[in-house]
């Protein structure tokens, strides 16, 4: 039986590689990189592990994460990714909101990304982490 092949980094993600790699055994923070010209998501293992993810590589991290944010803080990430993205108010986002983890339970976790730009402007990459902020409190 073969073994399914994953779907294949980038140019531009295989580049930061091995540095993303070494971070992800460093820090217990959750980290991600989006190539947005090549429409791919590296994630770190620990996404995967605690978070119903399939992959460590997506060619979409939307569809799975949005449906594990708490929906009463749906709005507050869709509002931080729509400043970056859309208006391009901003090059960064940094958020706090409910996600649900692989078990079930609500944990808040703080999301920091920030923008790279092509030469011409376009929205190339967006790199960031994600932290866990602790125990869910029993008001959430």
């Amino acid at each position: 039986m073969r073994k399914k092949k994953g779907i294949p980094l980038s140019p531009v993600l295989e580049h930061f590689k091995l540095y993303f790699e070494t971070l992800a055994l460093t820090t217990e923070e959750y980290l991600y990189v989006t190539d947005y010209q090549n429409k791919i998501v590296m994630l770190s293992p620990n996404v995967v592990r605690d978070f119903n993810i399939p992959s460590t590589v997506l060619r979409s991290l939307d569809e799975y994460w949005v449906p594990l944010i708490h929906p009463e803080d749906r709005p507050v990430f869709e509002q931080a990714m729509k400043a970056m993205l859309v208006e391009r108010t901003t090059d960064m986002h940094d958020v706090h909101y409910r996600m649900k983890n692989r078990k079930g339970e609500y944990i808040w976790i703080h999301c920091v990304g920030r923008l790279a730009l092509t030469k011409e402007g376009e929205v190339s990459l967006c790199v960031g982490s994600m932290k866990y902020m602790g125990e869910p409190s029993q008001a959430d």
